[in-house]
């Protein structure tokens, strides 16, 4: 009786762990840094006066967090940003989610941030402000790293000291997990 009972707790711990893949970004801590291209769409407005946002964005950013499951992770961001047209540029302090859809090696994934923007330099268009961004993307592990990439929506709120305003971009990132 006891080997029938010590055989049947060893298939029970076998087909648990087989059902849990567990790569090697998600084993707790992670970092990820990316870079971005963000290209402006849709209008903004300073006062009565309507502008078309065709500037661009490019940003640096490095995230460091924990896996709350093999599905899910949670982490913090730093990172800048500068923007063209009208110029100038941000820090960026923000907390990501990230949702894998599946528990593989290789896969998509549904991601969020929310964050604050400090200014960051000389500008005197730019006080502070917020940004979101939702977005999908893919994870591919080659050898023992992982690149992300992905692409999203994104909006800052952005205050001039005057005025308050949004920016509405398109987000394209990739990077390099650890």
């Amino acid at each position: 009786m006891k080997l029938n009972c010590s055989i049947l707790l060893c298939c029970l711990i076998s087909a648990t762990a087989s059902a849990q893949i567990i790569t090697k970004q998600e084993r707790n801590y992670f970092n990820i840094t990316q870079v971005s291209f963000l290209p402006g769409i849709g209008h903004f407005r300073l006062g009565d006066t309507k502008y078309k946002f065709d500037g661009k964005s490019y940003g640096l950013n490095t995230i460091n967090g924990l896996f709350l499951t093999n599905k899910t992770s949670l982490g913090l961001g730093i990172g800048i940003q500068g923007i063209h047209n009208p110029n100038f540029n941000t820090a960026r302090i923000f907390i990501e989610i990230r949702q894998y859809l599946q528990n593989k090696r290789n896969g998509f994934f549904a991601t969020g941030e929310f964050g604050y923007n400090p200014r960051f330099g000389t500008s005197t268009i730019f006080t502070q402000g917020t940004f979101g961004e939702i977005g999908v993307g893919y994870k591919l592990l080659v050898k023992r790293i992982g690149i992300v990439s992905n692409i999203g929506y994104q909006i800052q709120h952005i205050n001039t000291g005057s005025y308050k305003t949004n920016l509405n971009s398109l987000s394209i990132s990739t990077g390099i997990l650890f």
